[in-house]
Protein backbone atom coordinates (compact mmCIF):
# COMPACT_ATOMS: atom_id res chain seq x y z
CA UNK A 1 0.00 0.00 0.00
CA UNK A 2 1.32 3.55 -1.02
CA UNK A 3 2.11 4.90 2.69
CA UNK A 4 4.14 8.33 2.59
CA UNK A 5 1.50 11.38 3.88
CA UNK A 6 3.88 14.13 3.85
CA UNK A 7 6.90 15.54 1.51
CA UNK A 8 9.67 18.15 2.31
CA UNK A 9 9.91 20.59 -0.18
CA UNK A 10 13.44 20.38 -1.34
CA UNK A 11 13.14 20.95 -5.13
CA UNK A 12 9.90 22.67 -5.96
CA UNK A 13 8.93 20.08 -8.77
CA UNK A 14 7.08 16.49 -8.45
CA UNK A 15 9.84 14.99 -7.85
CA UNK A 16 9.69 16.37 -4.26
CA UNK A 17 6.28 13.74 -4.40
CA UNK A 18 7.93 11.03 -6.36
CA UNK A 19 11.29 10.04 -4.99
CA UNK A 20 9.73 9.43 -1.04
CA UNK A 21 6.63 7.42 -2.57
CA UNK A 22 9.40 5.67 -5.11
CA UNK A 23 11.96 4.93 -2.35
CA UNK A 24 9.06 3.26 -0.22
CA UNK A 25 8.03 1.43 -2.75
CA UNK A 26 11.65 0.19 -3.04
CA UNK A 27 12.19 -0.93 0.29
CA UNK A 28 8.79 -2.59 0.97
CA UNK A 29 9.66 -4.83 -2.33
CA UNK A 30 13.21 -5.18 -1.24
CA UNK A 31 14.88 -8.93 -2.77
CA UNK A 32 11.14 -9.21 -4.28
CA UNK A 33 13.00 -7.95 -7.58
CA UNK A 34 16.56 -8.51 -9.26
CA UNK A 35 15.77 -6.45 -12.75
CA UNK A 36 14.73 -3.04 -13.05
CA UNK A 37 13.90 -1.25 -16.67
CA UNK A 38 13.71 2.58 -15.90
CA UNK A 39 11.41 3.92 -18.46
CA UNK A 40 12.60 7.45 -19.24
CA UNK A 41 15.46 7.25 -17.34
CA UNK A 42 17.41 10.70 -18.30
CA UNK A 43 18.43 13.01 -15.46
CA UNK A 44 17.37 10.17 -13.37
CA UNK A 45 21.06 10.63 -11.69
CA UNK A 46 20.25 13.71 -10.23
CA UNK A 47 17.74 11.86 -8.35
CA UNK A 48 16.88 8.69 -7.75
CA UNK A 49 19.12 6.82 -9.54
CA UNK A 50 21.94 5.93 -6.71
CA UNK A 51 19.45 4.58 -4.76
CA UNK A 52 17.90 2.22 -7.37
CA UNK A 53 21.34 0.79 -8.01
CA UNK A 54 21.40 -0.38 -4.78
CA UNK A 55 17.90 -2.35 -5.07
CA UNK A 56 18.57 -4.46 -8.07
CA UNK A 57 21.31 -6.09 -9.22
CA UNK A 58 20.63 -5.49 -12.73
CA UNK A 59 19.92 -2.11 -13.78
CA UNK A 60 18.96 -1.24 -16.77
CA UNK A 61 18.56 2.17 -18.49
CA UNK A 62 16.12 3.62 -21.01
CA UNK A 63 16.05 6.91 -22.87
CA UNK A 64 16.13 8.13 -26.54
CA UNK A 65 18.47 10.67 -25.22
CA UNK A 66 21.46 8.77 -23.85
CA UNK A 67 22.62 10.44 -20.62
CA UNK A 68 26.50 10.09 -20.40
CA UNK A 69 26.57 10.75 -16.46
CA UNK A 70 24.48 7.52 -16.18
CA UNK A 71 26.22 5.19 -18.06
CA UNK A 72 28.97 4.50 -15.69
CA UNK A 73 26.16 3.48 -13.07
CA UNK A 74 24.05 1.16 -15.25
CA UNK A 75 24.51 -2.53 -16.78
CA UNK A 76 22.87 -1.14 -20.27
CA UNK A 77 21.76 1.93 -21.66
CA UNK A 78 19.23 1.47 -24.04
CA UNK A 79 19.13 4.42 -26.46
CA UNK A 80 15.62 3.87 -27.67
CA UNK A 81 11.79 4.27 -26.65
CA UNK A 82 10.37 1.94 -25.06
CA UNK A 83 7.95 1.14 -28.06
CA UNK A 84 10.83 -0.28 -29.92
CA UNK A 85 12.20 -1.76 -26.95
CA UNK A 86 13.84 -5.52 -28.09
CA UNK A 87 15.72 -6.20 -24.65
CA UNK A 88 15.50 -8.26 -21.89
CA UNK A 89 11.95 -8.64 -20.17
CA UNK A 90 12.89 -7.31 -16.35
CA UNK A 91 11.29 -7.99 -12.86
CA UNK A 92 10.00 -4.46 -12.64
CA UNK A 93 9.78 -1.67 -14.91
CA UNK A 94 9.88 1.95 -13.60
CA UNK A 95 8.53 5.03 -14.95
CA UNK A 96 8.41 8.03 -13.21
CA UNK A 97 6.67 10.95 -15.18
CA UNK A 98 7.68 10.50 -18.51
CA UNK A 99 4.48 9.28 -19.99
CA UNK A 100 3.21 12.23 -20.19
CA UNK A 101 5.89 13.49 -22.98
CA UNK A 102 5.54 10.94 -25.35
CA UNK A 103 3.97 11.50 -28.46
CA UNK A 104 4.55 15.33 -27.28
CA UNK A 105 8.52 15.17 -26.98
CA UNK A 106 11.29 14.25 -28.30
CA UNK A 107 9.13 13.05 -31.49
CA UNK A 108 5.72 14.43 -32.19
CA UNK A 109 2.83 12.40 -33.47
CA UNK A 110 -0.70 13.13 -34.27
CA UNK A 111 -2.30 10.98 -31.75
CA UNK A 112 -0.44 11.76 -28.79
CA UNK A 113 -3.06 9.80 -26.31
CA UNK A 114 -2.59 6.56 -28.82
CA UNK A 115 1.17 6.90 -28.19
CA UNK A 116 1.07 6.77 -24.61
CA UNK A 117 -1.21 4.19 -24.41
CA UNK A 118 0.82 1.94 -26.71
CA UNK A 119 4.11 2.50 -24.05
CA UNK A 120 2.08 2.11 -20.80
CA UNK A 121 0.45 -1.70 -22.62
CA UNK A 122 4.17 -2.34 -24.19
CA UNK A 123 5.55 -1.90 -20.26
CA UNK A 124 2.80 -3.92 -18.42
CA UNK A 125 3.01 -7.08 -20.88
CA UNK A 126 7.21 -6.27 -20.60
CA UNK A 127 7.08 -6.20 -16.70
CA UNK A 128 7.74 -9.68 -15.33
CA UNK A 129 6.97 -8.71 -11.54
CA UNK A 130 6.00 -5.08 -10.68
CA UNK A 131 5.44 -1.79 -12.15
CA UNK A 132 5.86 1.35 -10.61
CA UNK A 133 4.66 4.08 -12.81
CA UNK A 134 3.80 8.34 -12.00
CA UNK A 135 2.55 10.94 -13.99
CA UNK A 136 0.40 14.31 -14.07
CA UNK A 137 -3.00 14.28 -14.73
CA UNK A 138 -6.44 16.13 -15.15
CA UNK A 139 -8.34 17.78 -17.96
CA UNK A 140 -7.41 17.11 -21.06
CA UNK A 141 -4.56 19.84 -22.21
CA UNK A 142 -0.94 20.05 -21.47
CA UNK A 143 2.05 21.78 -23.13
CA UNK A 144 2.44 21.67 -26.89
CA UNK A 145 5.24 19.23 -28.02
CA UNK A 146 6.40 18.48 -24.33
CA UNK A 147 3.59 16.83 -22.12
CA UNK A 148 -0.23 15.90 -22.03
CA UNK A 149 -1.72 14.96 -19.39
CA UNK A 150 -3.41 12.06 -18.56
CA UNK A 151 -7.36 12.09 -18.44
CA UNK A 152 -9.63 10.13 -16.27
CA UNK A 153 -11.11 8.63 -19.38
CA UNK A 154 -7.49 7.33 -20.41
CA UNK A 155 -6.45 6.06 -16.92
CA UNK A 156 -9.48 4.25 -16.98
CA UNK A 157 -8.48 2.32 -20.01
CA UNK A 158 -5.16 1.51 -18.11
CA UNK A 159 -6.80 -0.04 -15.14
CA UNK A 160 -9.00 -2.24 -17.51
CA UNK A 161 -5.62 -4.17 -18.98
CA UNK A 162 -4.37 -4.48 -15.38
CA UNK A 163 -8.13 -6.02 -14.69
CA UNK A 164 -6.24 -9.82 -13.91
CA UNK A 165 -3.53 -8.03 -11.38
CA UNK A 166 -3.44 -6.53 -7.85
CA UNK A 167 -2.80 -2.07 -8.28
CA UNK A 168 -2.16 0.05 -5.66
CA UNK A 169 -3.29 3.94 -7.08
CA UNK A 170 -1.92 7.05 -5.66
CA UNK A 171 -3.89 10.49 -6.20
CA UNK A 172 -1.70 13.56 -4.73
CA UNK A 173 -2.34 17.27 -4.82
CA UNK A 174 -0.42 20.54 -4.51
CA UNK A 175 -2.04 24.07 -5.82
CA UNK A 176 1.72 25.06 -6.72
CA UNK A 177 4.86 23.53 -5.99
CA UNK A 178 6.99 25.47 -7.53
CA UNK A 179 5.57 28.22 -5.32
CA UNK A 180 6.59 26.27 -2.36
CA UNK A 181 3.28 24.68 -1.57
CA UNK A 182 3.26 21.20 -0.22
CA UNK A 183 2.18 18.05 -1.61
CA UNK A 184 -0.46 16.18 -0.05
CA UNK A 185 -2.26 13.28 -0.40
CA UNK A 186 -5.57 13.86 -2.69
CA UNK A 187 -8.76 11.77 -4.46
CA UNK A 188 -9.21 10.65 -7.95
CA UNK A 189 -12.25 13.70 -8.17
CA UNK A 190 -10.05 16.67 -7.01
CA UNK A 191 -7.11 15.88 -8.96
CA UNK A 192 -8.93 15.25 -11.83
CA UNK A 193 -11.60 18.03 -12.33
CA UNK A 194 -8.49 20.82 -12.53
CA UNK A 195 -6.71 22.06 -15.97
CA UNK A 196 -2.92 22.11 -16.60
CA UNK A 197 -1.81 25.58 -15.38
CA UNK A 198 1.62 26.12 -16.98
CA UNK A 199 2.29 28.90 -14.05
CA UNK A 200 1.58 26.72 -11.51
CA UNK A 201 3.40 23.33 -13.37
CA UNK A 202 2.07 20.41 -12.33
CA UNK A 203 -0.64 19.95 -9.64
CA UNK A 204 -2.07 16.83 -9.39
CA UNK A 205 -0.33 13.75 -9.72
CA UNK A 206 -1.25 9.79 -9.52
CA UNK A 207 1.05 6.80 -8.82
CA UNK A 208 0.20 3.18 -9.92
CA UNK A 209 1.84 0.09 -8.09
CA UNK A 210 0.95 -2.80 -9.99
CA UNK A 211 1.57 -6.45 -9.05
CA UNK A 212 1.65 -9.34 -11.70
CA UNK A 213 1.61 -12.10 -9.10
CA UNK A 214 4.35 -13.79 -10.42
Amino acid sequence: MLQPTEFPIIRKTDRDLEIPVFHEFLERNKGKFESVLDVGAHYSIEYYAKDLRNFAKKYWALDPLVDFRLVPLVDWFYKSTIQNYKGEPPDLISCLSVIEHIGSYPEPVMDIEGAQDEAFEKMLKLAKKMMWISFPVGLSGGVPAELMLITKSQLDHWKALCADFHVEIGYYWSDGPQAGEPWRPSSEEVCFAQPYDEKKGTRALCVMEIYKGT
